[in-house]
Parts: structure tokens; C-alpha cells; sequence
């Protein structure tokens, strides 16, 4: 069993609660990736790389 698999209930079950909350907020601060192999010092991540 992968972590994802293994994962995915919790994921979405916090995402159900999200869901129900008025307010979400999120912090899209750039963070420097440093020694990434093809990217500048300072390219913005992606912290979430797919919806569920």
C-alpha cells in the first residue's frame, strides 16, 4: 500500500470539514527552492499539486 493510498481517507475527510467552514484560508507565500535541479534559487513551489 502506497502513502497515498494510505493517506486518502484522512485527505478527504479533511476536506469534507473544510468544506463546511465559511472562511478557508490560504497562504500562498513563495518559498525559495534552493539546489532544485532546473529551477532558479528563487522559483515559486506548488504545495498543492492536485484538487480533490
Amino acid at each position: 500500500m502506497t502513502a497515498q493510498e494510505w493517506l486518502l481517507p484522512i485527505i478527504k475527510k479533511i476536506h469534507e470539514y473544510l468544506l463546511q467552514e465559511k472562511v478557508i484560508h490560504a497562504d500562498e507565500t513563495p518559498v525559495q527552492v534552493m539546489g532544485e535541479k532546473d529551477r532558479k534559487n528563487t522559483a515559486k513551489i506548488e504545495s498543492m499539486k492536485k484538487s480533490l
